[in-house]
């Protein structure tokens, strides 16, 4: 049985740090890995909270349900939704389940106080959220505050935050003991595009990026790799999240190189591409980027502006693979539109929370936190194995892909042309 709740309220927000975070193991606690398959798992959104010891799991959605994240949290929460209610009916590791959900607007303010919130008021047992990587750092201390209370399942925003002009060997991150990745740990559909790039698109590059963290560590990683090969960064352009009019910006992008690398999701991808395209930069320049730039839900909007742009990213929805079709079938029966990675990264973290709560008999946050490194899933993107070490992230393959056209009203679509295989981020724990 589902229970679902839209809740409004906020409390306040704590920012005491808990001694627990930023070691980098949980003790001497055995670490299993275990599959889960199709037939045994469930679906989580975002970030999980796992602790009550109750018959029912709560579980509530923190991210944007407004602004331009909306077509992600929109995604977040069907992926999981997907996976719980069509296909373990109504349960996570045979109990119950009950969803509250609020909307963070894109803030950092607004995901603190609903963390909060989520934790002291509703008790819930799953936090799901965020999708900005800005606001995740801000649930971060609050989280942290009540790490034995809960498990934080990130398909999307991490909350992670360095320089962007830190060497990759000398990245070090916040680790929390009881989160786990379900996304992408930054470098991964970075680093490789990198390696792409200098073969296939040329030696030099202007970086366009959303003007927040998440942009600057996708950007600054991409550049890592790019100048190690001996790539040439020509400039760099910062965007404020949910700018509507691109154009002013665009004409700071350095025509005599070979490609931009372009960090931006949701409505600021649409906007981004197709004014790229509008300007005529596509006839002078090559348009790459993470694969957020061109992702399942904005192609429509991008139309034929898309076309032709690569881009990197763990998940693909035309993965010609039994179990994807299985799942992009699935979601399209329930949904009437096809799947993202970020529905996709949702319904992966369900599927890790649903086999870690039946493992353990409960919900109790430390032994969930104890049996989810290393754990693989069955997952429609293809190999995920959890790292048995913080920062918890999986390994798991990452598609090189390029747009290309569909015949008739179709809108365009991703076409994988090379997968790397098993991208661990070479990162350690601040």
């Amino acid at each position: 049985m589902i229970k679902i709740l839209d809740g409004r309220d906020a409390s306040t927000e704590s920012e005491r740090q808990h001694g627990r975070a930023g070691t980098t193991s949980r003790g001497g606690r055995s670490r299993r890995a275990f599959l889960a398959s199709a037939g045994t798992t469930a679906a989580l959104g975002v970030a999980g909270c796992l602790g009550s010891g109750g018959d029912t799991v709560k579980v509530g959605f923190a991210v944007a349900q407004s602004g331009a994240y909306t077509l992600l949290g929109e995604s977040v929460i069907n992926g999981f939704k997907l996976r719980v209610e069509e296909e373990l009916d109504g349960q996570l590791g045979g109990r119950d389940v009950e969803f509250v959900s609020q909307d963070t607007e894109g803030d950092p303010g607004t995901g603190s106080s609903i963390a909060q919130e989520f934790i002291t008021r509703e008790e819930v047992d799953v936090i799901v959220g965020s999708i900005s990587g800005a606001v995740a750092s801000a649930m971060r201390p609050v989280i942290e505050d009540h790490v034995d209370d809960l498990v934080w399942l990130c398909p999307v925003g991490i909350g992670w935050q360095w320089p962007m002009d830190t060497p990759t060997d000398d990245v070090s991150v916040s680790c929390t003991s009881t989160q786990f990745i379900t996304g992408d740990a930054y470098y991964q559909p970075s680093a490789p595009m990198a390696d792409f790039a200098i073969e296939n698109l040329g030696d030099s590059c202007v970086l366009a990026f959303a003007d927040y963290s998440a942009g600057y560590q996708y950007g600054g990683l991409f550049r890592n790799r790019f100048e190690e090969l001996g790539g040439d960064i020509a400039g760099e352009v910062p965007v404020p999240v949910g700018t509507e009019d691109y154009k002013p910006y665009l004409q700071n992008v350095d025509t005599s190189a070979d490609f931009v690398f372009g960090m931006f999701a949701g409505s600021d991808a649409i906007n981004f591409v197709k004014q790229f395209h509008e300007t005529g930069l596509h006839e002078e320049l090559d348009l790459s980027g993470v694969g957020f730039l061109a992702e399942a839900d904005a192609l429509g909007a991008q139309g034929d502006a898309a076309v032709g742009t690569y881009s990197a990213l763990p998940y693909t929805p035309g993965k010609d693979t039994e179990r994807n079709q299985e799942f992009v079938e699935a979601y399209q029966d329930v949904n009437d539109r096809e799947p993202n990675v970020y529905a996709c990264t949702s319904y992966d973290a369900a599927q890790v929370a649903d086999t870690a709560i039946e493992e353990v008999g409960g919900t109790d946050a430390n032994d969930i936190a104890d049996v989810i490194p290393g754990i693989e899933v069955d997952s429609p993107r293809g190999y995920f194995e959890m790292t048995d070490s913080m920062p918890y992230h999986p390994v798991q393959d990452v598609d090189i892909r390029r747009v290309v056209a569909t015949e008739g009203d179709a809108p365009p679509t991703n076409e994988v042309i090379d997968t790397i295989e098993r991208v661990k981020a070479p990162f350690d724990c601040a």
